[in-house]
């Protein structure tokens, strides 16, 4: 199987999976269960991770499409990717494109108690600023980066 010959249903499967891995770390971060259920999870997970070795290596499709917004494994904002919050991009306009990012961070993201962690806010920015490039047809990669926390 090449890159290119994910089939949709296998898209589609993926998707459910990484939905499933992404609540499963949700509930992990804040988990309060007795030690007995806390080491059948695990044991759980285990057997998740086992099972999914044997299958994983080369990406079912590609890292990039000529999409702007194709970074499909991206951990700031890659649907296939567990690490990434809940993302929703939209692209408006035909010239001067803008893009707007919703995002949705969970503590799985915390830094200080109730807050996002900085560095995802940045790579949001990083990630976004991509985005906006690519929707206007100018490539490269940020140079600088400045974010004000308050």
């Amino acid at each position: 199987m090449t890159a290119d010959d994910a089939s949709e249903a296998q898209r589609v499967h993926l998707l459910r999976l990484v939905s499933g891995l992404r609540a499963a770390i949700r509930a992990a971060v804040s988990l309060e269960a007795p030690p007995e259920t806390v080491s059948k999870l695990a044991q759980e997970a285990d057997a998740l991770a086992r099972a999914l070795i044997p299958f994983s290596g080369e990406r079912p499709f590609p890292l990039y499409s000529r999409e702007p917004t194709g970074l499909p494994f991206s951990p700031v904002t890659g649907p296939y990717n567990p690490l990434s919050p809940e993302t929703e991009i939209l692209i408006e306009g035909d010239e001067g494109r803008r893009v707007i990012v919703r995002v949705r961070f969970s503590k799985v993201y915390e830094g200080p108690p109730g807050y996002v962690h900085g560095g995802w806010i940045a790579a949001m920015f990083d990630q976004t600023l991509a985005f906006a490039n690519r929707a206007n047809g100018v490539g490269g990669l940020t140079a600088s980066l400045s974010v004000r926390y308050k």
